[in-house]
């Protein structure tokens, strides 16, 4: 079983300009190939020096507050936070203060316009623009079998890998445990999105194998992003369920990285403790600065891949490694592409897929027009700026999927170029700085200010960030439930601010207090990458329009149509079609007229193979499970492995921080006489 063992971890006195290294050094798994962690990372434990360095960044940017406390913390304490700080170059610092600044800064003169879409009736459409985009329904049948085929050559020659974008906590629902990619969401099996996604995967490649004449079964690569708030949770996910009947040995694990929070209002770094800042996941648009910093992106050439299929986890319907827009993107020899559906209204709340045309030549893109995303918070401020003649409908008629394709060596040329920041508004949990009482280890004199609610939250019983993270957003429920009795008892409260007492023990007492306070809805900004943006450097940027009703079944918010129960009936209708196309026939009609259908994706991709499946009349809920599964309900669809899960925040699934280097000239080599060679 995997292991983490201490070389020199034991805490030692620091000097007051150097830093203490630590050395963690994790022994493989022979057992499991997936966890190959031998590798010695080394750990900068920083000072009083470490710090030191960060307040200069800190203060030519106005973020002095976050080293208020800094001179009375501990090595330990101090140590955390400078490794934090270590994290935020000066350079992503001054470009997330300044989108704070001015959201348009990077960009002169920008109009957005509709994606031109392509018209397939010519008998040649080779030439194509920045967001040109194919509905895929008015597709002919000849050229759907035409770009299936591709699809197909691609998957059984092993040119495609995968990438679950698994990392993102989904502050719009309030859940952080456990992540939405591996919750119920409500269906007769109790799958989750993650388990649709995977067993997707699995029919595609079990398809491709009975068809694929040459023995060898098509492989393809599995690489899931996590971050420090969901990684535990999915890897563990994956484990219970027996990689849902993938090869574990082609499933691999990567952390994106994270951005500090902000106060809308006074552009400052939120704190979660005084020597602690707010953190939280990069975006969906982070996997490309995680795959080069880790030696993901090498593996991926190592094993020969020419593209990627990118998706996000909170879509129940999408289709992992969909033949049709594998070829679809390779026939048009697109560096990158996504898919799109209908917009349902101008108050859905979504990212929108459109063109930007720039006047001037921005720094974040070379063309003078560009496939671009507009998040769903910055469609208000966009709309002023839709091309003249053209309507917001039409301009922002299209949703992104979460689902793309990129070439690798697109890729390979976009590692180095600059993204822009999408500032997403969100309600977080953030310390009043001015309510600390630093206390050293004396009791504290006066009981939590009576303006708050509850006992005190100790956050130095949670060893993570994540953990720290997942217990304030509860406090922050059972407040903001406490601050909503309160309003009902005096209707004149108007101002909502629902605080709650933390604070920080150590062996001789208390060794700081405060309260944390959680502002309106969009008190805070995240600082976030999306997905699209990689796709704003390529000329050659194309989308599919897909059916809203069998490819998009999005679950993002608790209620309306992004909650659970909506994306659940969504797939429910689809596979109610399927049955009823494959001559199933119900024995009633529910009240609520909607048939509780599931059909597994070990069974069935899109419909395919189910004829004489369904004998006589069928009950409702009706779930036909695949080979290896249980009954429905039960909560491991195929027999878990056992994977060791060290209790220590260095439990990540990590790549080698840098790969050996590769010799891959075709010219074969041999050791020299002397052995050094």
């Amino acid at each position: 079983m995997g292991q983490v063992l201490s070389c020199d971890g034991e805490e030692s006195d620091l000097t007051a300009s150097g830093a203490q290294h630590v050395y963690l050094q994790r022994i493989t798994d022979e057992n499991h190939d997936h966890l190959r962690l031998e590798v010695e990372e080394e750990i900068v434990v920083w000072g009083d020096g470490g710090l030191n360095k960060s307040r200069q960044m800190l203060d030519a940017h106005g973020q002095s507050h976050v080293l208020r406390w800094a001179g009375r913390m501990n090595a330990q304490l101090s140590g955390e936070l400078a490794r934090q700080l270590s994290s935020v170059a000066p350079a992503a610092l001054e470009d997330m203060l300044a989108a704070l600044r001015c959201p348009n800064s990077a960009e002169a003169a920008v109009s957005y316009e509709a994606p031109q879409v392509l018209n397939w009736d010519k008998e040649a459409e080779t030439h194509v623009y920045p967001g040109h985009m194919t509905i895929r329904e008015d597709v002919t049948a000849t050229k759907l079998r035409h770009w299936r085929r591709l699809g197909v050559m691609a998957i059984r020659d092993s040119k495609v890998g995968v990438v679950l974008l698994a990392g993102g906590v989904n502050l719009r629902m309030g859940l952080t445990d456990p992540p939405v990619a591996v919750s119920d969401v409500g269906l007769p099996s109790k799958k989750s999105i993650l388990g649709h996604l995977c067993q997707r995967l699995k029919r595609v490649l079990d398809i491709c194998d009975k068809t694929s004449p040459e023995a060898q079964r098509p492989s393809v690569p599995l690489y899931v992003m996590t971050s420090e708030f969901t990684h535990r949770a999915v890897s563990r996910h994956f484990a219970d369920h027996g990689f849902f009947g993938l090869d574990r040995n082609d499933v691999y694990f990567f952390e994106q990285g994270s951005s500090p929070v902000f106060s809308s209002d006074s552009g400052k770094i939120a704190m979660r403790t005084p020597h602690e800042i707010v953190r939280m996941p990069d975006g969906s648009g982070g996997f490309l600065k995680a795959m080069f910093s880790s030696s993901v992106f090498a593996r991926m050439v190592d094993r020969g891949l020419d593209c990627l299929h990118v998706l996000t986890c909170d879509n129940l319907l999408a289709k992992v490694v969909d033949p049709v827009f594998l070829g679809f993107c390779r026939d048009l020899e697109a560096r990158c592409g996504c898919k799109v559906v209908r917009r349902n209204g101008t108050q859905e709340d979504c990212d929108i897929f459109t063109v930007k045309r720039i006047a001037a030549i921005s720094r974040v893109a070379d063309d003078d027009e560009c496939a671009c995303v507009v998040m769903s918070h910055e469609v208000q401020r966009a709309s002023t700026e839709v091309k003249s003649g053209e309507t917001e409908a039409s301009a922002f008629g299209c949703t992104d999927a979460g689902s793309l394709y990129f070439e690798m060596d697109y890729l390979e040329g976009v590692r180095d170029r600059t993204q822009r920041y999408h500032l997403v508004p969100r309600q977080v949990a953030a310390l009043d700085l001015d309510s600390v009482d630093w206390l050293a280890g004396r009791e504290p004199s006066t009981p939590p200010a009576a303006n708050s609610d509850g006992e005190i939250l100790w956050l130095s019983q949670y060893r993570t960030e994540a953990e720290r993270h997942r217990e304030c957003v509860r406090s922050s429920g059972r407040a903001r439930r406490a601050e909503d009795m309160k309003r009902r008892q005096q209707p004149d409260i108007t101002q909502r601010r629902s605080r709650f007492p933390v604070g920080w023990r150590r062996g001789d007492g208390v060794l700081w207090q405060g309260q944390m306070a959680l502002g309106r809805s969009r008190a805070h900004v995240i600082p976030e990458f999306h997905a699209i943006d990689v796709m704003e450097f390529s000329d050659r940027a194309i989308a599919m329009q897909v059916n809203l009703r069998e490819e998009f079944a999005p679950v993002r918010s608790h209620r309306g149509a992004s909650c659970s129960a909506k994306a659940v009936s969504v797939l429910f209708s689809l596979h109610q079609s399927w049955v009823e196309n494959a001559g199933g026939r119900f024995a009633d009609k529910p009240a609520d007229d909607q048939q509780r259908v599931e059909i597994s994706p070990l069974v069935s991709y899109e419909g395919e193979e189910l004829t004489g499946l369904f004998a006589g009349t069928l009950a409702n809920p009706f779930c036909l499970l695949g080979p290896n599964e249980g009954s429905p309900g039960d909560t491991c669809e195929l027999s878990p492995v056992e994977v060791p899960y060290p209790d220590d925040k260095l439990d990540y699934l990590t790549e080698y921080p840098s790969r050996p280097v590769v010799f891959t000239s075709s010219n074969p080599r041999f050791p020299s006489q002397s052995g050094g060679g």
